[in-house]
């Protein structure tokens, strides 16, 4: 088992009208059809850098130099996105195979797609994964120019997060990936301008801003392409997914907590599986660095049905008697557990994932003085500081080392809070970090998650 592992270099070029995936003859073709790519990224942002349109953030080039999806049509944006990836587990049968290629892409290219393979070995225990954590909109992912089914959550919808499971029979010691990305169903048309051109867009799960609010220009592509990175797993025959400790405190913040544990699980193969899944919480930084409560672990077994998935498999409980307490900035440290969770299938480790969390008691309450909502945290009323944050940059180049340093800045002018229009994963980890409360909203933006107009959704 090893961690997963950004998938690159990255190819990419419009898929014009025919679905089909390129052919291995087709990434050496020297036609100029093909650009270079970087995941994540937008089709807007992927013309950009390879100098096809100008800087959106340029002059009027918006309006006047870039074309938008409604006039040019859906296969403007439309394109594959394709690299190759080196199966570990046949690479360690065959020594000789290669793992890694100095020549230049076309030569590199040009060795690997003609055809040349070691003999194929099969494993029947590890098994490839393809993790795709953010596509706009439609997807189809090939491998070897046979496609593979994206899951049950289907090929559409901006804000799911897929793990493609690639049969063990397509895999070779290198292999073809290509992910067709296409824009959403219904564009819509935002000539008339407005809050939301005429919001045709929300008749898909994806951003509404994306057609002009009152804050961003409208977006050509409507942000269409690979916005989140995509990774390669190696796991045994059960997989985890979205650790979760919930602490809950016996009275105040100052007493024992309660520290409950979920995790998916799911059982890749065809037969029943019995897996034991354990979990430790151990104290990590220098937050946390004189917590006096020993290591809290976990342990279950289970026996899983073929191909059964169990979305919160609940691990039970531990008491912990004197944590260390997460603060917000200026009022104290900010200490971080790190929960590490595994599972054992077959005598042998499976698959391992982990998650941070913190120990805050945290309370909303309207002060009978004021007539206003005022936050407590750990016992202690807070004097809130907020700055508000949305989305940056209309082409969503928006890395996590980017993310991370804007959260700092906001830590270091003092801000406690940022009032967040829908939620980012490195946004949140950086947040904890930094001693950052979030203001989550339910907005019209995001019709996924449908609340009233600005509706507060919580503090976390």
């Amino acid at each position: 088992m090893s961690a997963p592992a950004s998938l690159g270099p990255w190819r990419a070029r419009r898929a014009g009208p025919s679905p089909t995936p390129p052919a291995p003859e087709d990434y050496i073709a020297d036609d100029g059809s093909w650009l270079d790519a970087s995941v994540p990224e937008t089709a807007l942002s992927l013309l950009c850098r390879n100098g096809v349109l100008p800087d959106p953030n340029v002059d009027a080039n918006l309006k006047t130099a870039i074309p938008d999806v409604f006039h040019v049509g859906r296969g403007f944006y439309t394109f594959w996105w394709c690299t190759t990836f080196e199966w570990p587990s046949l690479l360690r049968r065959h020594p000789r195979a290669r793992t890694s290629c100095s020549l230049p892409l076309s030569s590199f290219l040009s060795r690997y797609w003609q055809g040349h393979r070691e003999p194929q070995a099969r494993t029947t225990q590890r098994r490839a994964r393809l993790l795709l954590e953010g596509c706009n909109y439609s997807i189809r992912v090939f491998v070897n120019e046979i496609e593979v089914p994206v899951g049950p959550e289907g090929n559409k919808g901006m804000f799911l997060r897929r793990a493609v499971d690639v049969p063990t029979d397509l895999l070779k010691p290198t292999n073809r990936l290509a992910v067709l990305v296409e824009p959403p169903d219904h564009v819509g048309c935002v000539d008339k301008g407005g809050q939301g051109g005429d919001h045709m867009i929300a008749k898909d799960v994806t951003c509404q801003y994306v057609e002009g609010w009152d804050w961003i220009q409208p977006v050509p592509d409507r942000n269409t392409g690979l916005w989140g990175p995509v990774y390669l797993q190696e796991t045994g025959p059960a997989v985890l997914s979205d650790p979760r400790a919930v602490v809950r405190f016996e009275g105040s913040a100052q007493g024992p907590a309660d520290v409950a544990v979920t995790v998916g699980l799911q059982n890749l193969t065809g037969a029943a599986l019995d897996a034991t899944v354990t979990a430790t919480a151990v104290p990590i930084g220098e937050g946390a660095a004189g917590a006096a409560s020993p290591q809290l672990s976990w342990k279950a077994k289970v026996r899983l049905g073929a191909r059964q998935s169990v979305d919160g498999f609940d691990l039970g409980h531990r008491r912990c008697e004197s944590p260390a307490l997460w603060w917000p900035v200026g009022y104290g440290e900010q200490a971080l557990y790190e929960l590490r969770v595994a599972v054992e299938a077959g005598g042998s480790k499976s698959h391992e994932t982990s998650t941070t969390f913190g120990f805050r008691l945290l309370e909303s309450v309207i002060n009978p003085k004021t007539k206003s909502r005022q936050f407590v945290v750990n016992g202690v009323p807070i004097f809130v500081r907020g700055g508000n944050y949305i989305v940056p940059d209309l082409a969503l180049r928006c890395p996590a080392h980017r993310i991370g340093q804007e959260v700092r800045m906001h830590a270091e002018m003092g801000l406690n809070m940022i009032r967040l229009w829908g939620e980012c994963v490195a946004f949140l980890g950086a947040s904890s970090a930094k001693a950052i409360l979030l203001m989550l909203l339910e907005k019209r933006l995001f019709p996924a998650k449908r609340g009233g107009r600005g509706s507060l959704r919580g503090i976390i």
